[in-house]
């Protein structure tokens, strides 16, 4: 058995390998995001000029995660630890990797040991920053291009959808007259997204100038050149919002507008139940984990509503 990831094939071709047997061709995030995680053993394996994968590297590249001072946010490197859901979520897959090293006989047996789960804080987007990010939507831009991106952000405040979801909103399938649109989510599920008024309104508008760049698809959301929007669009739009209005260092990426929305629901009154639906969620488990957290101030807050005593 070999336990060299270069005799015969370097680590991109390897990782690519190790994707494709797994993801089995899927064309959503998942590939992009086991590519992303396996990178960071990459470069651990660049910098220290190691040759192969065997317990010893991985050992070290273990402490490396944790001891680093230093991470990439976008395309800079900037100071700052990694956080516990990246070093965990890099040391599941860097595992998952290492088994099917090992099962394809490319590595020796491995031990890769993960921390433990972190409690997830909450990391919604301040509804100041969506004010902030709408207002500057509104002036900023052509025409057709301030009704596209209120339409857009609409709909990411307003549904809760994941990012990619949103990118693959078909017009065909809109419903105005009830405020509702089905679209492929993650893992190739249907998922039913359900707006409002406002929302309704918006998309009207951008529909009124959405014919004139003679759409090549039937997405919802489109370039100037016709062509579909994906999730990097998406967040380049958000992005530049965020610079205009100077608030580029706070939270405004598209999961923290689903996060927002799913507590928002939880807070005024929905149940685990309905919010792991609206969200598409495939376990309860899930909204619980990752969306029920909260402050607390909120907590102090939510305790002054429920109490039995706050009455009296």
């Amino acid at each position: 058995m070999s336990n060299s990831i270069y005799n015969a094939i370097n680590f991109s071709d390897l990782a690519q390998r190790f994707i494709q047997d797994v993801c089995g061709g899927k064309k959503n995030e998942t590939p992009v995001a086991y590519l992303t995680k396996l990178r960071y053993l990459e470069r651990f394996l660049a910098e220290k000029s190691y040759t192969e994968v065997n317990q010893h590297s991985i050992d070290e590249f273990r402490l490396w995660m944790l001891t680093r001072k230093s991470k990439i946010r976008g395309k800079r490197e900037v100071e700052g630890a990694l956080s516990p859901f990246t070093i965990r979520t890099v040391l599941t897959t860097v595992r998952h990797f290492l088994k099917w090293g090992y099962d394809n006989n490319l590595f020796p047996r491995i031990i890769l040991k993960n921390i433990s789960e972190p409690q997830p804080d909450p990391k919604p987007i301040k509804n100041s920053i969506f004010e902030t990010l709408f207002n500057v939507a509104q002036s900023y831009g052509e025409d057709w291009e301030r009704a596209r991106n209120i339409a857009l952000l609409c709909l990411l405040r307003d549904t809760g959808s994941r990012v990619g979801a949103l990118a693959r909103i078909e017009v065909e399938n809109l419903d105005l007259a009830h405020g509702s649109v089905i679209v492929m989510d993650k893992g190739g599920r249907y998922s039913w997204l359900f707006f409002g008024k406002v929302s309704c309104e918006a998309i009207k508008k951008w529909l009124s100038y959405r014919s004139r760049f003679n759409p090549k698809v039937s997405n919802l959301f489109i370039t100037k050149y016709g062509t579909p929007m994906d999730k990097k669009n998406v967040r380049r739009i958000l992005n530049r919002l965020a610079k205009i209005a100077g608030v580029e260092h706070e939270r405004h990426n598209p999961h923290a507008f689903r996060h927002a929305f799913a507590r928002d629901t939880l807070l005024a009154g929905a149940d685990l139940s309905q919010t792991s639906q609206l969200l598409n969620h495939s376990s309860i488990v899930t909204t619980a984990r990752y969306y029920a957290r909260w402050s607390k101030k909120e907590l102090a807050v939510i305790h002054h509503k429920y109490s039995p005593l706050s009455g009296k």
